[in-house]
């Protein structure tokens, strides 16, 4: 099994107030929505770091916001691969995309 220390720092933006937002991520993009790991957001913030991925792999991001109304529409999914191993450094963009 390939250590699990590395993390990704995702940003968002809303058009709209919202309560929360729901962030799915996988390593299949092509996986049914209801096999890809939930991690919700609770409140308004507009960032959010995923905590021990794995070396080497790439991931897909989807996010869906929520305001008191209910749930927005999910947004496309946007990919980051984590390094190779725990000695390279770590690319430090954020992941980032409007939640409309």
């Amino acid at each position: 099994m390939l250590p699990l220390n590395h993390h990704v720092c995702l940003s968002f933006y809303s058009s709209f107030t919202v309560v929360g937002y729901i962030i799915y991520y996988s390593t299949d993009v092509n996986a049914e929505v209801h096999d890809w790991v939930i991690e919700p957001v609770v409140g308004n913030r507009l960032t959010h770091q995923i905590q021990e991925l794995t070396l080497d792999t790439t991931y897909y991001f989807k996010i869906q916001a929520r305001n008191s109304k209910g749930m927005g529409p999910m947004s496309e999914a946007v990919h980051f691969r984590t390094p190779k191993s725990k000695f390279e450094k770590q690319d430090r963009r954020r992941i980032s995309g409007t939640i409309k």
